[in-house]
């Protein structure tokens, strides 16, 4: 154990000893160590052997003290058995057993309640009859005693493991246990390698006794190969006080056979080579349960230098032997051993020989370069498969590397970088060589002060800050330029690095003098003019205006001509065109006479645009609500405008409606509709049905709507005058659709057994239903479940009567058939044996038949009758008529039963095993 990880702890006292949960140092202790429990005189070693550590469980202190440790755990067929070592250490005081100091184990299920009958609790107490106790004073204890439950009936399932300690009920004496615990499969130890000449078969620990199927009552046996039987089954006993405790397993005498290899990396000196077991092992299970490590249980490695491994699971760890790594000091060729061995001791052996590569040899050629300049490699390595060979260039300023043979590389900022280079050869080994590559600065040029100058003005171009310059106008450096308008100036200069930057200067143009005399001037007659410059600051107009002056041109078109001065003393000139419309003649047109509600429009000519009172628009349509007078303002081409008048005169209107007496019914729905129009009398009435048809009349009107839906009924009235007044009616009348009844039983074939048929209702238009089953029985759910009677054969008529919201209806009939069945269960196997589980065997009738009219035959494989019987609760007992008994094997059987309903019978013949 170790430890208690994964363990409840409990403490309190002998009525109730999990009274309170935690681990508590003294009464849960870990032992270690070859020591001796004190009250044993000697004889008890704390630690059982085979073993490094175990729990004390209670103490030598006594005041009715009560002690558990509980461990929950999900069965598997990987810890299907567990093992508990215990050894006891009780004062005996002489009371009765249910004061004694006790140790108890009990195993629990998920709930807390104890299962495995009497096999899931084991109780030692003071004084109790059978054990083995000895003897140290006034103190008996047992020594150490190895206990094997068999947890297979709970695979899959979580259960507990409970261990109790209590002192003597009356406070005066203790009682302790030392306890250890572990899990393993439930299998049978099988030592057989391919070729050997014997067999060791061995039963797991734990057990009281053990009696094999081959007659031997050792844990473990041992048979000749040649005389091995195919299968040998041990049946074990439990140590238990509380009853018979077994389990019996069985092995295969299949011989283990081994078939080793492995694999490994491609291998380099000084760097680690990975080496990886994968023999192939059979079988790969016992009774189930996979084998660990696929049955490996260790392994051998020489790598052919001087070093090996030799380990097991035992150890540091499967991992470390199956997947070992090895780092080889110098290339070459060298042969790898390899061996696995299984738990029996059975092994194989594989060499294989491997090549360690040596690694490629680098180097290569660089330049310094400036900033933002190009350094180029020249990659220099050697290596036997060079064109095979992968490469990364470390450019050494956090940028990504290249991968090419030859690289190139532009270094952003200045500095001393360390330059590298890795190559990676055809067998994965590495080399790395790194070189320190300079990076000038760049000259710090500069090319002078932006600067502002009138144009036409010259500047000087000296830069500074490099050794040489040349400057893009083509200026040598010292020399004037007079630039042409506004613009950038830019120089490079190198230094004595070879290092190029450049620098610039702007150079900004005072705009030139620009008066504007202002835009053209356009205005109709009689309109007045003002004319002003701008853009400098002073001005002079020709034709003896003054600036800022307003004036009334007259009709025609004058050009004037203005001279400007700008505050650096630059002088502009522009011109203006003055052009004076004359005004256009505009006409509103006729005057109208429309009808009440009627648009109309009114169309301005004479001019472009126009602009009518009382909110018109021209030609646009519009209704005009009152006798009026309406006034268009024209606008010509240039602007010009002037007005004109006309008159609209409104004719009143009349207000179709109607009536009907009927406004909704079924398909064919025929309808009346009354005219009950008002005001201006009309000469003629149209009346339309919302269909495509119409007809005329003043009415009433009867028409017939054969097809479904709410249809919007209109009426046009028009007057002696022409006038056309109309109203609609949306969803007046509406002719309501027929229901389709449809209906499919489901089944429509069903036996007095299964007498229930489900109505699939296919209707469609239906808000309700009604049902008449045929039998008397009705319905008026939606899809119903239906019972039918089961006493005779029938065919029931069902009737199905489908209504709508509005009360049309549609009816539809089916017809389910009632049959008759019959069912018998006959087991094909009994075992009479005289325990009281599976005795007799007769056969379960599970349909009606007549029980006056039942025969049952029982015949040998000669066809001899062996036994009859004529009541169908009588079962058969595996012997003869005549009470005597018949040997195992297997028998015909007839069976003869007859409806209750008809005269009629079937019989039934089958097979039955019996088996003692």
């Amino acid at each position: 154990m170790g430890n208690f990880n994964n363990w409840q702890g409990f403490t309190g006292n002998y009525s109730n000893p999990a009274a309170a949960m935690g681990i508590v140092n003294g009464r849960h202790t870990i032992m270690t160590g070859a020591g001796t429990d004190p009250f044993s005189c000697g004889g008890l070693p704390i630690v059982p052997t085979g073993s490094t550590s175990s729990a004390r469980l209670g103490n030598s202190g006594t005041g009715a003290q009560g002690e558990q440790l509980r461990y929950t755990m999900t069965v598997t067929p990987q810890n299907a058995l567990f093992i508990y070592k215990y050894a006891v250490v009780l004062e005996d005081p002489g009371h009765p057993p249910n004061a004694q100091p006790v140790f108890q184990m009990r195993l629990l299920g998920p709930a807390g309640n104890q299962i495995g009958g009497n096999c899931g609790q084991y109780t030692v107490y003071a004084g109790q009859p059978g054990q083995n106790f000895q003897t140290c004073g006034g103190v008996k204890w047992l020594p150490w005693t190895i206990v094997g439950i068999n947890l297979t009936a709970y695979t899959n399932q979580q259960v507990t493991i409970e261990f109790t300690t209590k002192d003597c009920d009356y406070s005066g004496h203790f009682g302790y246990a030392y306890v250890v615990a572990d899990c393993m499969p439930l299998i049978l130890d099988l030592d057989y390698c391919f070729g050997a000449n014997t067999i060791s078969i061995a039963g797991p620990a734990g057990f009281q006794s053990y009696n094999w199927s081959s007659g031997q009552n050792t844990q473990s046996i041992t048979v000749p190969a040649a005389l091995a039987q195919p299968n040998y089954t041990v049946t074990m006993q439990s140590f238990s006080n509380q009853g018979n405790c077994q389990v019996s397993l069985t092995a295969q005498a299949i011989p283990t056979t081994v078939s080793n290899n492995f694999t490994v990396t491609q291998a380099c000196p000084w760097s680690p080579t990975l080496f990886t077991s994968t023999p192939t092992i059979l079988p790969t299970s016992i009774n189930g349960v996979p084998l660990a490590n696929g049955g490996a249980a260790s392994w051998f490695w020489d790598f052919g230098d001087g070093s090996t491994i030799n380990g097991n699971v035992a150890g540091n760890g499967p991992g470390a032997h199956q997947h070992p790594s090895h780092t080889y000091a110098n290339p070459g060729t060298y042969t790898v051993t390899h061996i696995v061995f299984t738990q029996a001791g059975c092994s194989d052996t594989i060499s294989q020989t491997i090549n360690v590569l040596p690694p490629p040899v680098i180097n290569f050629n660089f330049n310094n370069a400036c900033v933002f300049d190009t350094v180029n490699t020249t990659n220099l390595t050697n290596d036997p498969n060079l064109a095979a060979v992968t490469y990364q260039w470390i450019w050494g300023d956090n940028t990504p590397n290249a991968t090419t043979t030859n690289a190139w590389h532009v270094y952003q900022n200045p500095g001393t970088f360390q330059l590298g280079l890795a190559a990676t050869n055809i067998g994965g080994c590495v080399d790395t060589l790194y070189q320190a590559v300079t990076v000038h600065p760049l000259p710090p040029v500069f090319a002078g002060n932006d600067t502002t100058i009138c144009p036409g003005f010259n500047i000087p171009l000296l830069a500074t800050g490099a050794v040489s310059y040349v400057w893009e106008t083509g200026t040598t450096n010292g020399g004037s330029y007079i630039p042409p308008s506004s613009e950038m100036i830019t120089v490079t200069g190198t230094d004595g690095n070879g290092c190029v930057n450049s620098d610039s200067l702007y150079v900004t143009l005072y705009p030139a003098a620009i008066v504007a005399a202002g835009p053209d001037v356009s205005v109709c007659d009689g309109s007045s003019v003002t004319i002003t410059g701008s853009g400098v600051a002073n001005y002079s107009w020709d034709n003896g205006l003054l600036d800022g002056q307003t004036f009334t041109p007259p009709v025609g078109v004058v050009t004037y001509t203005v001279t400007g001065t700008d505050v650096n003393g630059c002088i502009d000139t522009d011109q203006m065109l003055l052009t004076v419309w004359a005004n256009p003649v505009v006409s509103a047109g006729n005057d109208q006479i429309i009808c009440e509600g009627d648009s109309t429009v009114l169309s301005g000519s004479g001019a472009v645009s126009y602009v009518w009172n009382n909110g018109v628009i021209n030609n646009d349509y519009f209704i005009p609500l009152i006798n009026n007078n309406y006034t268009v303002t024209g606008t010509d081409i240039n602007g010009c405008i002037n007005t004109d008048t006309m008159a609209i005169t409104i004719e009143n209107a009349a207000f179709p409606s109607f009536t009907a007496p009927v406004l909704a019914d079924c398909i064919p729905f025929t309808f009346i509709l009354n005219n009950t129009s008002t005001g201006t009398p009309f000469t003629a009435a149209e009346w339309s049905f919302g269909n495509g048809a119409t007809a005329f009349g003043s009415g009433p009107i009867s028409y017939t709507f054969n097809t479904p839906g709410c249809y919007d009924i209109g009426l046009t009235l028009t007057t002696a005058l022409g006038c056309e007044w109309e109203t609609i009616v949306q969803n007046y009348l509406c002719a309501y659709p027929l229901p389709i009844a449809d209906f499919e039983p489901s089944p429509m074939v069903i036996t007095d057994l299964e007498n229930t048929s489900t109505m699939i209702n296919q209707s469609n238009g239906g808000s309700s239903y009604v049902w008449d089953f045929g039998d008397g029985t009705s319905s008026t759910e939606f899809e119903p479940l239906h019972f039918f009677p089961n006493t005779t054969s029938a065919n029931y008529l069902i009737t199905l009567i489908v209504y709508t919201q509005y009360g049309c209806t549609d009816t539809t009939n089916r017809v389910v058939t009632l049959n008759e069945t019959q069912l018998i269960y006959v087991p094909n196997t009994f075992t009479p044996d005289g325990n009281e589980y599976n005795q007799s065997w007769f056969p379960v009738i599970s349909a009606d038949f007549d029980p006056y009219e039942y025969s049952c035959y029982i015949y040998d494989r000669w066809g001899e009758l062996i036994w009859e019987n004529h009541n169908h609760l009588v079962g058969w007992d595996g012997r003869r008529i005549n009470g005597s008994s018949i040997q195992d094997g297997v028998y015909t059987w007839k069976i003869i039963i007859k409806s209750p309903y008809r005269d009629e019978r079937k019989a039934f013949v089958g097979h039955v095993t019996l088996l003692r």
